[in-house]
């Protein structure tokens, strides 16, 4: 398995960082309204967000945490 093959719990993520959503969406270049929609799942995870966080995690040498997603439309592989 490589990088970015499992999309990641984005709020589990984020609590292991120990970041708010403001804070980890400044890391990632995103909103912090669209952190919490994902983290509710009301928007796609999109893989490139997937990967920056992926990132953040390896860089801290942290833990990561896959997500099976509940509804796989929730979710976006290129979009």
């Amino acid at each position: 398995m490589t990088a970015g093959d499992t999309m990641i719990d984005i709020k589990l993520a984020r609590e292991i960082l120990g970041l708010t959503q403001s804070e980890l969406a400044g890391s990632i270049g995103l909103s912090r309204v669209i952190v919490g929609q994902i983290e509710r799942r009301q928007k796609p995870l999109q893989r490139q967000t997937s990967l920056a966080i992926e990132c953040l995690l390896r860089r801290n040498n942290l833990p990561i945490p896959t997500a099976e997603p509940a509804d796989k439309k929730k979710y976006s592989a290129d979009s």
